[in-house]
């Protein structure tokens, strides 16, 4: 792997999921000015459109920062095509991409490793009997099990809205989530270059943690550091950094959680590729540690070096 000190040409991938590809270019212009005023040559690579090898290859970078968000750019694809071309890249490699990337699987990790998470069945598509399965979950939150940005997920509340929230995760993925549907506030733990940040509590205007919530302007509130205890401040930043050093994770990444109204927090997901935009997350929890968005660039950059 490259030393920092050797790259003078840095490429920002973007554009690859076509459900993120607005967010993923947004993120790439931050970093893209973050990096100059790094002092680091760079540009903006669109591999949404055309060929993308071809397009790496003519940027002729010592360096690429992925932001792609979502499928293929987030579950371990982009990474593979890096390493075969021997290109160095940001963030986690294949297999922590993959495993973050499929909720069910990481839920089974989260089980394993004796973090609470909602109860929840993963379903394939041809199974029988789907509605009868999920019904016992009701009301139960239905989503791809590998997709981003809260897309193809419903909130269903009776078994008659089941058929239809079942029908629009499986038009975003070929395997989807059922869980159990907890009620609570929204936590979030970032993660960089091998250290935890200050627990964000998230505060959506919308029902949930929707799209609108996460990327428009004044549809969510930040609480950083959150308000609870130091004690459960604790517990799930250490639930985070266990998962993340387990499973190998570079760069940055974030891990989600729910806090019921009993005061039992479940783990949800991991991000490997969180949002670096005006309104994302991971950069305001840096921020709260006194790390300003271009250390976090550099910290990325640093941390990926040493896969």
């Amino acid at each position: 792997m490259k030393d920092k000190k050797t790259i003078k040409k840095i490429a920002v991938l973007a554009g690859l999921s076509k459900s993120e590809r607005e967010i993923s270019l947004k993120t790439a212009s931050a970093v893209n000015r973050a990096l100059a005023r790094l002092g680091f040559k760079s540009c903006v690579v669109d591999i949404g459109r055309g060929d993308i090898v071809s397009k790496i290859k003519s940027a002729r970078a010592d360096f690429y920062f992925i932001a792609c968000h979502g499928a293929v750019g987030e579950d371990g694809r982009l990474q593979s095509l890096l390493e075969i071309m021997g290109s160095p890249y940001s963030g986690s490699g294949v297999p922590a991409s993959a495993v973050c990337m499929n909720k069910a699987l990481t839920k089974t990790i989260f089980t394993a490793e004796g973090i609470k998470t909602p109860p929840g069945i993963k379903i394939v598509r041809g199974e029988k009997n789907i509605i009868d399965r999920v019904a016992r979950l009701l009301p139960v939150v239905i989503k791809p099990s590998s997709e981003g940005s809260s897309e193809g997920l419903s909130i269903v509340t009776g078994r008659g809205g089941i058929k239809k929230a079942i029908d629009k995760a499986f038009a975003r993925d070929n395997e989807i989530l059922a869980e159990k549907y907890i009620k609570g506030r929204e936590f979030t733990v970032g993660y960089l270059a091998g250290k935890v940040l200050p627990v964000l509590e998230i505060v959506p205007k919308n029902k949930y943690y929707d799209y609108e919530a996460k990327y428009a302007p004044g549809m969510s509130r930040h609480i950083v550091p959150a308000e609870i205890s130091e004690k459960e401040a604790f517990t799930i930043s250490a639930a985070t950094l266990k998962i993340c050093r387990e499973l190998h994770v570079r760069g940055a990444a974030r891990m989600d959680f729910l806090r019921s109204g009993q005061g039992v927090f479940y783990a949800l997901e991991i991000n490997t590729i969180p949002g670096m935009t005006e309104t994302s997350l991971l950069p305001e929890a840096a921020a709260a540690a006194g790390i300003s968005f271009d250390e976090t660039v550099m910290k990325i950059i640093e941390d990926s070096l040493k896969r």
